[in-house]
């Protein structure tokens, strides 16, 4: 079994870009001289979302969605109640 792993780094200008790698892709798999097999892509410590088919109705419908299950607000305290909850709240130290 033969195994190729490659790099590929990409700067996001904004939180919510669009990168069309389908041409890296294909330049690694013609360095890699696989002929068969399985093409594994995989975004390192992000959150990231994979197209196999570009289509500018699907990338509009998907910022949509997305931004309705994940808003992009700016982080807020939890309200004081939770704060023990969210591990916010200050610790005693020492034995009593």
């Amino acid at each position: 079994m033969r195994i190729y792993k490659w790099g590929l780094w990409l700067n996001a200008p904004s939180k919510t870009v669009f990168f069309d790698i389908t041409p890296q892709v294909k330049g690694c798999m013609a360095e890699s001289g696989v002929r068969d097999g399985l093409c594994l892509d995989s975004a390192m410590h992000i959150t990231s979302v994979s197209i196999n088919n570009e289509e500018e109705g699907l990338r509009h419908d998907l910022v949509g969605w997305l931004g309705a299950l994940a808003p992009m607000t700016s982080f807020q305290e939890p309200p004081q109640s939770y704060r023990g909850e969210w591990g916010c709240a200050p610790q005693k130290a020492g034995l009593d």
